[in-house]
């Protein structure tokens, strides 16, 4: 294994990315130019490119939820989009997940998914998703101090979240960002103490590994849901040993693809709307979806507590989730509902 070189190679191909921005060293970009920053932030934050080299990722893990906290450690060696082996151990919490081509062989000592490795791997995958599309509606760009660098900061989004990404000023290689979902105001709204930690992330420590630049530190809270990654070591353009992907003799074995094709959305009934106590807390369910998109078996990955499980029984009973294929072909597929914030706006009464 070699560990990439952290600078030099992705600093020119910023640069050379970036040659067509027309601002000089005490000028800030325009809007559309800040634009073209945040899409080309978004392009070099993602690893798992088909195109993308192998690597390795191995990261410490402090994860806090309500009053409960653990440490852990999470390891991805990955070698394709349809070839990784990714591994999470905290605690007594063990599992063991391997993508080989049409297959994904899951071994765990827990019912079904846990909430900390769902979050974990949703962190690291988002981290090109929290910049915007193709059209990023960039509403200010200013200068600022960005870990004792000059700085200039992108602030962008829509109506549900506020985004702002940093880059130093003489290189424009990114520095930071921050993502916080807008909580509904009015009739739906609840107390600014319930809604404060409705959903945010923050990434930093940023890093050039090759082609790519990324965060080295990510914080995610979710309502009372708190994780902490540190990436202890990434290393890019390496050969693993074919012995490391030989699936487990006692894993569960699910038809699967790299890409699926989504159809439909979640439909699930919340009337009457739920009471949550507290409702600032994070309440998530582990989902198997049928290859009919209907619910095939469900485990609280945190429970809401007896009177709400019990209703979300009755509610999966009837959900419909998206159908996911491999090319003509549906499959099953685990995924995590969180109570949605609407279950803690309408009511504060029982069914």
């Amino acid at each position: 294994m070699r560990q990439v070189a952290i600078k030099l190679i992705s600093f020119l191909g910023v640069l050379g990315a970036l040659s067509t921005i027309s601002t000089g060293a005490q000028s800030l970009p325009t809007k559309k130019e800040a634009a073209s920053l945040l899409q080309k932030a978004a392009q070099a934050a993602n690893l798992r490119t088909a195109d993308s080299p192998p690597f390795h990722l191995i990261a410490s893990v402090h994860y806090d939820i309500g009053d409960q906290a653990v440490d852990g450690m999470y390891e991805l060696s990955w070698v394709s989009p349809d070839k990784y082996r990714e591994t999470l151990k905290m605690a007594d919490v063990a599992e063991v997940e391997i993508a080989l081509r049409d297959k994904l062989h899951i071994l765990r000592n827990t019912p079904g998914m846990t909430l900390p490795l769902w979050s974990i791997r949703r962190s690291l995958i988002s981290a090109k998703n929290f910049y915007p599309g193709s059209e990023p509606k960039v509403k200010k760009v200013h200068s600022a101090q960005v870990s004792g660098k000059d700085g200039l900061c992108v602030d962008f989004g829509d109506d549900s979240a506020e985004r702002k990404a940093c880059f130093e000023r003489a290189t424009y290689e990114v520095l930071s960002f921050r993502y916080a979902a807008i909580p509904p105001h009015g009739p739906l709204s609840i107390t600014t103490k319930e809604l404060k930690h409705v959903h945010e992330s923050e990434l930093g420590d940023f890093v050039d590994v090759s082609a790519k630049r990324y965060p080295m530190r990510i914080h995610h809270q979710e309502w009372d849901e708190k994780l902490e990654i540190k990436i202890e070591a990434l290393t890019q353009g390496m050969t693993f040993s074919e012995s490391l992907f030989t699936p487990p003799a006692n894993a569960v074995v699910y038809d699967w693809c790299s890409s699926p094709v989504v159809n439909g959305k979640v439909q699930i009934d919340f009337q009457p709307i739920l009471e949550l106590d507290p409702p600032g807390a994070a309440f998530a369910y582990c989902v198997l979806v049928g290859t009919d998109g209907r619910v095939k078996k469900w485990a609280p990955a945190r429970s809401g507590g007896k009177f709400v499980d019990e209703r979300m029984k009755l509610r999966f009973r009837e959900a419909m989730f998206p159908i996911y294929s491999c090319g003509s072909k549906p499959i099953e597929y685990e995924t995590v509902f969180y109570a949605p914030t609407l279950m803690r706006l309408l009511s504060r009464s029982p069914l």
